[in-house]
């Protein structure tokens, strides 16, 4: 299908797990000029039901020769590809997939395409996140769901802090020396009364006029109450949290 598209018709959600990017990704799809995609450098092939997009990992096993960067550089042409009448495509990538092919950084700044970097600040709601996706199996629902108080080990929460901190450097660090074409935002901002310029402030970075249009997502919220109802052992995170500059996580 041919269509009228944007100079550069590609951005990426730069992101990590657990913040909030699949909802995002669902609200900017609502949109009628943008086509949100998957995780296109997902290693799980079977969370895949593109029938138009091979993941990067499919892509690769189908070809007798997959030479990086070179395969790499044809992928992301083929998302470039996409049969879509909409100005411009979108997919998620993690932080991981950036440092695992980092022939990706030099390809989005010369041909321009577009980054919107979502971070979720609170890294303990992330630690959340995790126990009650292993402890119940799904990670996104489109039900509304009471859960119960989870048990989170100190220790558990401590990594979660330590490796997000360290992650959120790194890709600053990256999306600063590269002079990559970027936007940050918060997923804390999206859920505030901030939620309305910030989404206006991404349509501006992606050239994409908002109008009246209403953005709608199915996803629900899962983790909602105060953090005594969700946390069965919150005394002991409390005082784990006591006196660090993370102890503002419980606010």
């Amino acid at each position: 299908m041919k269509s009228e598209r944007l100079e550069s018709n590609l951005f990426f959600l730069l992101t990590s797990p657990r913040s909030g990017s699949t909802w995002l990704l669902d609200l900017l799809n609502s949109h009628p000029d943008i086509a949100a995609l998957q995780e296109a450098f997902l290693k799980k092939n079977r969370l895949w039901d593109d029938p138009y997009l091979e993941t990067f990992t499919q892509y690769c096993s189908n070809r007798k020769r997959a030479v990086r960067p070179w395969v790499t550089f044809d992928y992301l042409k083929n998302i470039q590809r996409y049969p879509t009448a909409h100005k411009i495509i979108g997919c998620k990538m993690m932080y991981k997939h950036l440092i695992r092919h980092p022939e990706i950084i030099p390809k989005i700044f010369i041909e321009n395409h577009k980054i919107v970097h979502l971070v979720r600040e609170n890294h303990l709601d992330v630690a959340i996140s995790l126990a009650n996706r292993d402890k119940y199996k799904f990670a996104h629902t489109k039900e509304k769901k009471k859960l119960s108080a989870v048990y989170l080990d100190p220790k558990f929460v401590w990594n979660v802090i330590y490796s997000r901190e360290r992650n959120h450097k790194i890709a600053n660090f990256i999306l600063r020396k590269t002079r990559i074409n970027q936007i940050t935002v918060t997923y804390e901002s999206l859920l505030s009364e901030h939620r309305d310029p910030t989404l206006n402030a991404v349509f501006k970075h992606l050239d994409i006029p908002i109008n009246d249009i209403e953005l709608k997502s199915e996803l629900k919220k899962i983790n909602i109450g105060n953090y005594e109802n969700k946390i069965e052992n919150f005394d002991e995170i409390r005082t784990s949290l006591a006196g660090t500059k993370f102890e503002k996580f419980l606010c």
